[in-house]
């Protein structure tokens, strides 16, 4: 999900925009019933172990490796319809790194988070890497070749003409296109994420960790005062470790996280309502396109 969550937002707040969008349209929301039955889940779901936290909005768009699959199921239909002109390559491997499910939820919220990236966004070594994170880890084979690097360098130009023209296949445009969601909803659902620190019940959470921090001697961020002082999302340190772990300590006294997803998603709420009907029928369409790259994948792996 986007960091913007660590940012206050500055603009239509969630709950004026929320009671804008209810004046406005005509339809009547769904209700409770309505939304049960179409398999929408309008509640949080944090998981420790794993780091993620689940909004009722995130069960409705794909996640992470949704995406990969989709985007990877989109590179074997292209290799399939390339190996029917004799072109072959192979679709890149999809990822099975678990960091991806970890979320820094107005920064790091778990014990795991705050010892492995302190304020650093979880991501993999690789990615650290390549962002030039300080202090990471070097990922391992480092300075190996990766497996099927300059496979590239062996296709010829007119290979790159029927790789092109694959492009265009219709399981690679409809494999694609279910990675873009995006509706009448998204503008609300954007601002709620934006403006949430500025919402009454947020403040006053905001309020509440600020007087752990100082009771740990630590003071809030100007700008993102539910983080302290000194914290830094492009390093990772001892110094900087002992203060996340201190952040994580402080979160977990006052039940930060869940207490906050909880606000977040009473927002999201009545918009899902409102959209419920198309909001479900775009997560078939996802679901519906995971079918078909796993086939795509299967096939390409044969």
């Amino acid at each position: 999900m986007p960091d913007s969550r660590r940012s206050p937002g500055r603009y239509l707040t969630a709950t004026s925009l929320v009671l804008a969008l209810a004046a406005c349209a005509g339809a009547p929301d769904a209700t409770s019933e309505d939304v049960a039955a179409l398999g929408i889940d309008l509640t949080v779901d944090l998981d420790p172990a794993s780091g993620a936290v689940v909004l009722p909005f995130d069960r409705l768009v794909p996640d992470f490796y949704e995406n990969d699959i989709l985007a990877t199921g989109a590179s074997a239909a292209v290799a399939l319809c390339a190996a029917g002109s004799g072109v072959t390559f192979d679709p890149p491997p999809l990822s099975d790194d678990p960091v991806y499910a970890s979320e820094h939820y107005f920064g790091p919220w778990t014990a795991d988070q705050a010892a492995r990236f302190a304020f650093v966004p979880p991501m993999s070594l690789r990615d650290m890497a390549a962002n030039e994170i300080a202090g990471a880890p070097e990922p391992a084979g480092a300075t190996e070749v990766a497996p099927g690097a300059g496979a590239d360098d062996e296709l010829t130009d007119d290979d790159w003409a029927v790789i092109d023209a694959c492009n265009a296949d219709d399981d690679v445009e409809a494999l694609l296109d279910a990675t873009i969601v995006t509706g009448s909803w998204t503008d609300a659902v954007e601002a709620v994420r934006d403006g949430l620190p500025d919402e009454d019940g947020a403040r006053a959470l905001i309020d509440e960790l600020a007087r752990c921090y100082a009771a740990e001697g630590l003071e809030p961020a100007d700008d993102a005062p539910w983080l302290p002082e000194g914290a830094n999302g492009r390093e990772i340190t001892q110094a900087q470790i002992e203060l996340a772990v201190s952040v994580v300590r402080c979160k977990d006294s006052v039940d930060f996280t869940r207490r906050m997803a909880d606000i977040e998603a009473g927002l999201q709420a009545p918009i899902i309502r409102r959209y419920a009907h198309e909001l479900a029928e775009q997560r078939g369409s996802v679901d519906e396109a995971l079918d078909l790259a796993a086939t795509l994948l299967s096939e390409a792996s044969r």
